[in-house]
């Protein structure tokens, strides 16, 4: 078979409006398709190529199934949302006349790593609230850091309902802003988390104070009546002026937790240095587990 008609019809038939392009389609360099193209081919040279090219080519219906079924979606535009990209490209992509080649499928990966890199961005740490002053305000037994009732207003119930739906860590500060204690909330909810922390008494909470009376009984000066300072175990409730909140990313809580304890090793009241590089599983593994 003549060589340039052969090459013209291909390249008519894929689109291809190059001789460049149609090399890097086939796999093979410029000058060779131009070589091929001043002499005759052989029908095993034309079987070669094309066994070649559909070995390269992946299937566009087959690879947008696995892809769905490997990042856990259901539709093609949630897909694409996932990968950086739009529908329209997968559209392209099923109605292109040859498969996909090696070149496309790495642009889908150098899009869906921008992608990942700007999610990671916006998504991996969100101030929520910074330094609040706490109202310790005495609800059902337990305290709370602020007023929640109907009166607290906008400002207060909006952070409430904030906290109620975010996870990741906490910080409480003494009078002078210094750092008490970070927690984590991955399981619970920050606001959960947080005041289960805010009304626990711990081992390293201790303070030496002095216990006065309280009820109805006469002053006595401390040189006639001594009241010696002892160890008292404190919460939180007693201790801490401000919180600060952030929302982090499930797979960041517990090295977040372990830096901010790190940084403040000897200022904080957490007793246990956390580990960084605890490795936990994504969603997508989580659920590929449940499934099985």
């Amino acid at each position: 078979m003549n060589g340039q008609r052969f090459f013209n019809a291909l390249e008519k038939s894929t689109g291809v409006a190059s001789t460049q392009k149609l090399a890097g389609l086939l796999g093979k360099a410029s000058s060779h398709i131009s070589s091929m193209k001043t002499g005759n081919i052989s029908e095993l040279t034309i079987a070669r190529m094309m066994a070649t090219q559909m070995r390269r080519c992946i299937q566009a219906e087959t690879l947008i199934g696995e892809l769905r079924r490997g990042l856990g979606v259901s539709t093609n535009r949630m897909l694409a949302q996932r990968l950086g990209t739009t529908p329209q490209t997968f559209a392209n992509w099923k109605s292109s006349k040859v498969g996909l080649t090696a070149r496309k499928i790495a642009d889908l990966v150098v899009k869906t790593r921008e992608q990942s890199i700007g999610e990671a961005h916006s998504k991996a740490f969100r101030p929520i609230i910074e330094f609040f002053p706490i109202d310790p305000t005495l609800r059902t037994k337990t305290y709370k850091v602020f007023d929640t009732g109907s009166e607290c207003g906008k400002q207060r119930a909006g952070l409430k309902a904030e906290l109620e739906n975010s996870y990741g860590l906490y910080v409480f500060y003494d009078a002078r802003g210094k750092a008490l204690y970070v927690g984590q909330a991955a399981k619970q909810s920050i606001w959960k988390e947080m005041h289960n922390a805010y009304n626990r008494q711990r081992r390293a909470q201790v303070v030496a104070t002095v216990k006065h009376p309280t009820n109805n009984v006469e002053y006595k000066p401390a040189h006639e009546k001594l009241r010696q300072p002892v160890d008292t175990a404190m919460k939180l409730v007693d201790l801490a002026a401000y919180f600060s909140a952030y929302d982090v990313t499930s797979a960041l809580i517990d090295d977040f937790e372990a830096l901010f304890i790190r940084t403040f090793p000897n200022d904080l009241l957490n007793y246990k240095m956390e580990k960084i590089g605890k490795r936990k599983k994504t969603s997508v593994q989580q659920a590929k587990v449940k499934s099985r």
